[in-house]
């Protein structure tokens, strides 16, 4: 009999669990916009770069469900920290780019 005792496997902390779910998520995010942006040499680019707050969403909210069935509450918790994040950043660019605009 092996009566030595087993050491439980700590789990990964919260912090990188979030930290996971917002890398992940915010790499989705540069892949589309690297995409729109190459393909506004074609002229077709805008159809990403303009709604782009609108298209994070459309596929954060799938992934953070997804995570949230698979039991990966950190990893939804950086996914929706991340389109938060670039939410904020695209409404923002668009204000720049609105106020620079001359309707005089």
């Amino acid at each position: 009999m092996n009566d030595t005792p087993t050491t439980p496997t700590p789990a990964p902390s919260q912090s990188r669990s979030i930290l996971r779910g917002f890398l992940i998520s915010s790499a989705i995010s540069a892949g589309i916009a690297l995409v729109g942006l190459a393909l506004l040499t074609v002229g077709v680019g805008l159809i990403i770069i303009m709604p782009f707050a609108l298209i994070q969403l459309a596929w954060t909210l799938p992934l953070f469900f997804s995570y949230r069935k698979q039991g990966k509450r950190g990893e939804a918790k950086g996914a929706l920290i991340s389109c938060a994040v670039n939410i904020v950043a695209s409404i923002a660019c668009w204000g720049i780019v609105m106020d620079n605009m001359s309707f005089k």
